[in-house]
């Protein structure tokens, strides 16, 4: 496959179109659809709800990570790396055509790298050339690599405390990502958002309107920085 994003974007378009319009027929998307990205730590779980009330966005959001629960997929994200872009965009596309997401749909995690900013680009020409004319807007919660990698070490150990707990008195344990035990690993993890996230992030400024912001603050600094970006 071509090493130029345009290309590997519009290759993955045309292989994967088939399995959502086997007819030909475009399907509908989401009227609304959010992108929400962020730096290891930045709180996304945490602001989710606040975006999704600014923009009117009831349904719950589409996580990528917890489309990629097969074996395979869990160690290349423990490692710190990304899983191929095929895999992702191919789970996404099915699931963003359910009809809970009709009105309106925020995706947690994507796009992660250029390919992938380059395929949401060509997905909205495609759906405004068969008549959709749905919102697409980027959202980006980022913290500096120290916030980052402090966030991500304490809660291993609040995870690692409650599953402790749990095993003495009884109760589900929570999954533990290697990249919130291992401060080399938190670190490479940020570093890869910055590196590959982030710069493709940046191409799609223009296309879509793109919101970054600072996520470094307390929980009502966040929370009113993001009232005021997304204009609520």
């Amino acid at each position: 496959m071509s090493s130029d994003p345009v290309a590997v974007a519009a290759q993955l378009l045309n292989d994967l179109w088939p399995q959502i319009a086997p007819e030909g027929r475009v399907p509908a998307f989401p009227q609304q659809m959010v992108w929400l990205n962020g730096a290891p730590g930045a709180g996304k779980g945490t602001n989710t709800r606040t975006i999704m009330q600014v923009l009117g966005i009831q349904p719950a959001p589409i996580v990528i990570s917890d489309l990629l629960t097969a074996p395979e997929f869990v160690a290349i994200k423990n490692s710190g790396g990304l899983v191929g872009d095929k895999d992702v965009i191919g789970l996404l596309l099915k699931k963003l055509l359910e009809p809970p997401y009709a009105a309106g749909a925020l995706i947690d995690g994507f796009p992660r790298s250029r390919p992938q900013a380059e395929f949401l680009r060509l997905l909205a020409e495609r759906l405004r050339a068969a008549g959709q004319q749905p919102t697409v807007r980027i959202v980006v919660l980022d913290v500096p690599e120290q916030i980052a990698v402090e966030r991500q070490l304490k809660r291993g150990r609040e995870a690692v405390a409650a599953n402790e707990l749990a095993r003495k008195l009884g109760g589900p344990l929570q999954e533990i990502r290697a990249t919130d035990v291992d401060p080399a690993a938190a670190a490479k993890r940020y570093r890869v958002f910055q590196e590959q996230t982030v710069a493709a992030l940046r191409s799609l400024e223009g296309v879509f309107p793109c919101h970054f912001i600072d996520a470094s603050g307390d929980i009502p600094t966040v929370r009113q920085a993001i009232v005021k970006a997304l204009g609520g």
